[in-house]
């Protein structure tokens, strides 16, 4: 208030800023001396110059009667002050129409950088559509338990579209605004913390989701993919894997510093998962020390069990614990 008071661009508002200023602190040696001064100019009618610099007079010392500084405050109605009463602080609250525009800023800002775009849409499909053109890989063989190796691929491609979300772009958008020093300046904004967290795992996610919905519509209609038969199992796999590897993302998020190493580190679990998870190795064909990393690997397990409800077998406890 007493600064708003040195800029005050009259001398009723700047009264009412000492006034304020003066109700939460009456002994402010800089707020009486500035009170002081507006009183002095208004007698005189002189331009007011308001100086926050400490007086060179002796201290200031309470008069045995009542001075006209103290005649203003009376009038101004205000209240003695008493260290027991001081003023609590009144917290602001953030009016949640602005996580909406926080969101469409975020959406906009993905639309602008298609990175994740095309790695959650782009990816999937151009994957699907080579293994689709390739001759025999939509023919059931034995060895895989009498699926194709088309359909056994498919839900790797889902777990293809959650991963480059989850791992790769999730993490190395929020270390860039730590980086930047965004986080930083929504830190003295009345925005939550945990609003842009939730912007991006909200965009990530609608990413995710929309690709698994474009490239199993892709597989239906142009290379004639059986739908999963078990579809309760199937959304609770995709459910599982969603959760277990956005965790993954948010883990690297808070502990990476960097967004180059956060790009390294992204990009060694990238390959990893997608190893264990049976792109390159088929999970039937894979040897029994292979096998049970996988089981016990997040990706591997949701492969399982989403392979488990393409044929619609009953799913087992041990991949989705």
């Amino acid at each position: 208030w007493l600064l708003y008071a040195q800029v005050a661009p009259s001398r009723d508002q700047a009264r009412q800023c000492l006034e304020r200023a003066l109700r939460i602190d009456p002994h402010n040696p800089r707020g009486l001396k500035m009170m002081e001064q507006l009183q002095a100019h208004t007698s005189k009618d002189q331009p007011t110059h308001l100086s926050s610099e400490p007086a060179q007079e002796p201290a200031y010392k309470e008069p045995s009667q009542k001075s006209t500084l103290q005649q203003v405050l009376l009038e101004a109605s205000v209240p003695e002050f008493k260290p027991d009463q001081r003023p609590t602080p009144t917290k602001t609250k953030t009016p949640r129409l602005a996580f909406g525009k926080l969101l469409l800023n975020e959406s906009r800002l993905a639309l602008r950088v298609p990175i994740g775009l095309g790695a959650g849409l782009g990816l999937p499909i151009l994957l699907l559509v080579i293994l689709g053109l390739i001759p025999g890989t939509r023919e059931p063989s034995s060895d895989l338990g009498g699926l194709s190796y088309f359909a056994l691929l498919y839900p790797i491609l889902v777990a293809v579209t959650i991963l480059s979300q989850s791992i790769n772009m999730l993490p190395r958008n929020l270390i860039k605004y730590r980086e930047t020093g965004i986080l930083r300046r929504l830190s003295v904004t009345p925005v939550p913390p945990s609003w842009p967290l939730a912007a991006q795992i909200v965009i990530n996610l609608a990413i995710s989701v929309l690709g698994i919905i474009l490239f199993t519509a892709v597989g239906v209609a142009v290379f004639g993919l059986e739908p999963p038969r078990g579809i309760p199992g199937f959304r609770l796999a995709d459910f599982l894997t969603i959760t277990s590897l956005f965790s993954i993302g948010l883990f690297i998020a808070a502990v990476v510093r960097s967004d180059a190493l956060a790009q390294g580190v992204g990009g060694i679990l990238f390959f990893a998962l997608l190893f264990f998870g049976g792109l390159w190795i088929p999970r039937p064909l894979m040897p029994a020390v292979l096998l049970d990393i996988s089981n016990w690997i997040p990706l591997g397990a949701s492969v399982a069990v989403m392979q488990n409800a393409m044929q619609g077998t009953a799913l087992s406890l041990p991949p989705l614990v």
